[in-house]
């Protein structure tokens, strides 16, 4: 009789066990998806951030010397701000020699520069 009991036992516990079993191999299947699921997801925000980034800035500049004047206007725009330069500067410097190795300063230079 107590063999018959312990079987009986034994034949109760072995769905328990089996149950536990695949509860626990079912708990580290959903770990390893959830984990899955969250790399893709952090992937996808790092996709989307990379998407809707503004634009690079824009840097553009020029410089333009008017005729016949010692007038010059350059101007620039870079990162949002704007920049307008003109000049007057003397082109009557004397250059004694030969003109790559020495030159005369120049007389003065007035300038007006404005930044938006």
């Amino acid at each position: 009789e107590r063999e018959a009991l312990a079987a009986a036992a034994d034949a109760l516990a072995a769905p328990r066990a089996e149950a536990a079993g695949l509860q626990s191999s079912a708990a580290e299947a959903q770990g390893r998806v959830l984990a899955l699921y969250q790399a893709l997801q952090s992937e996808v925000q790092q996709l989307q951030q990379r998407s809707y980034a503004p634009p690079p800035p824009l840097n553009a500049g020029f410089a333009y010397r008017v005729r016949d004047s010692d007038v010059n206007v350059s101007g620039g725009f870079s990162q949002g701000r704007g920049q307008l330069q003109v000049s007057a500067v003397d082109d009557d410097t004397l250059m004694e020699g030969d003109p790559a190795l020495v030159t005369a300063p120049s007389h003065g230079h007035v300038g007006v520069s404005v930044v938006l």
